[in-house]
């Protein structure tokens, strides 16, 4: 139904139709060619509930996956279903030929910087976009550089985008606070009133995904 409407609506610009796969490996690729069939132009790969998979297991069913079509990775928060990667994974998993970006959305700073690292480490850093799914720090995500040491040079990589389940809600207003974000990246415009904003947007998330409960609301629907 969403290829059907986006072919509808006569978009006169590039748009990307991005189709979300799960499950064990024959189910993935079934919903990948699924998806392919259907014109999507790249699959975001949850990683969730393949609780007693390997790391080594969850990256050959990647690389099977990333065979057929781009994709995406989901770092999603084990509070809703996913788990923790070590940094050893998330390098391994950026060397993967077509995988073109990765979700960071494990709602943890230190977890989040582990999948910026291994980006800037991988011999394929500029084949590589990383996007926010932070719901939890929207605002400060999308106007961070990280910034790494890697063989004696400094290479950086910023969040070009959101994925998010906050802005399935208010989308209007999502794509105009991205314009203006990426409007004051541009001209160095980092004032502190970026900061209080962060937290008005996260506070309003808390009315969507339910963290006074523990997220139940967005396990329901991640389940």
């Amino acid at each position: 139904m969403a290829a059907e409407e986006i072919a509808k609506a006569n978009i006169d610009r590039p748009f990307i139709k991005v189709a979300g796969v799960c499950g064990p490996t024959e189910q993935v690729l079934n919903e990948t060619r699924l998806a392919q069939s259907l014109g999507y132009d790249a699959v975001l790969l949850s990683m969730g509930g393949l609780v007693n998979w390997s790391e080594e297991d969850i990256l050959e069913r990647t690389k099977q996956v990333a065979n057929l079509m781009p994709v995406i990775g989901f770092y999603l928060q084990p509070s809703v279903g996913g788990r923790i990667f070590s940094f050893d994974f998330w390098c391994k998993f950026a060397e993967i030929e077509n995988v073109v970006a990765i979700k960071m959305a494990p709602f943890n700073r230190y977890q989040s910087i582990d999948v910026a690292r291994a980006i800037c480490y991988s011999s394929r850093r500029d084949e590589i976009a990383l996007y926010t799914g932070n719901d939890d720090n929207i605002i400060n995500d999308l106007l961070t550089t990280y910034r790494f040491e890697v063989d004696g040079e400094l290479v950086e990589k910023t969040v070009v985008g959101g994925l998010l389940g906050h802005w399935a809600v208010w989308t209007k207003k999502a794509v105009e606070l991205l314009e203006e974000i990426k409007l004051a990246r541009v001209h160095g415009e980092i004032a502190k009133e970026w900061l209080t904003r962060n937290i008005q947007v996260t506070d309003t998330n808390a009315a969507f995904f339910d963290p006074a409960h523990q997220f139940a609301r967005l396990y329901t629907r991640y389940s």
